[in-house]
């Protein structure tokens, strides 16, 4: 996933290593950091740790992907605080998380 590359590689970490994001988020003034940085709840960085997490389990390489792997094991439940609606400016209703 193009994304996940972009963030480890922004902050110093690897796609290679399946810890990497656990590493950086374990850090307890990283994770506060984060929390008031992107204006998220605890609850909302943990489902998107969660979120990443069926991304790097799956090799997914696209958002798409996980999405429609979160929509077809009918787990969008585990996701109310981050999970959307998105058009995409095509006026459609494509299951994702927020930007």
């Amino acid at each position: 996933m193009r994304d996940y590359q972009d963030f480890c590689e922004m902050h110093g970490g690897s796609t290679s290593d399946p810890d990497f994001l656990n590493k950086w988020l374990i850090k307890e003034e990283e994770h506060e950091r984060l929390l008031e940085k992107h204006k998220v709840s605890a609850k909302e960085l943990e489902q998107f740790v969660q979120y990443v997490g069926i991304s790097q389990e799956g090799s997914f390489t696209e958002l798409k992907h996980v999405n429609n792997y979160i929509s077809e094991n009918g787990l969008w439940e585990k996701f109310p605080d981050i999970r959307s609606l998105n058009d995409h400016g095509d006026y459609t209703n494509i299951p994702g998380i927020l930007p």
